[in-house]
């Protein structure tokens, strides 16, 4: 993984791809670091191609997120391109963060996205912070 800073408060990924994408695509999460044009609808956007990549090859994408947050803890499984909220703390006193959950919880707690997964509670994980 690779952080690029295209502007103040954006940053671009590097990822993988998991099917051949055209410059300029949106494309969405569909596992731990791997992205693919993203379907109607979808919840799990990442950002725009800033270059065609092919199947396998890695590819840079332009998103709005701010930071990536490697070792992240979970509070339960999570899966690469879930929503992301504060979760409670855990037994120690540290961060973590939760599942945003859509007709649930409030649009206003997102604070980002999982890039990989998380198994179970406690698993670390990557995040985009918004």
């Amino acid at each position: 993984m690779k952080t690029i800073y295209t502007a103040p408060g954006q940053i671009a990924l590097t990822v993988s791809c998991a099917a051949d994408l055209a410059a300029g695509a949106l494309v969405e999460i569909t596992g731990d670091w791997t992205v693919n044009k993203a379907s109607a609808g979808s919840a799990k956007v990442l950002g725009e191609t800033l270059k065609a990549g092919k199947s396998g090859e890695y590819v840079a994408v332009e998103t709005s997120g701010r930071k990536v947050l490697e070792g992240a803890i979970a509070t339960e499984a999570i899966a690469a391109g879930d929503k992301l909220k504060v979760g409670a703390d855990g037994t120690g006193g540290e961060q973590r963060l939760a599942k945003w959950v859509l007709g649930t919880d409030n649009p206003a707690l997102i604070v980002g996205m999982a890039l990989t997964a998380a198994g179970a509670a406690d698993a670390n994980f990557d995040a985009l912070l918004y």
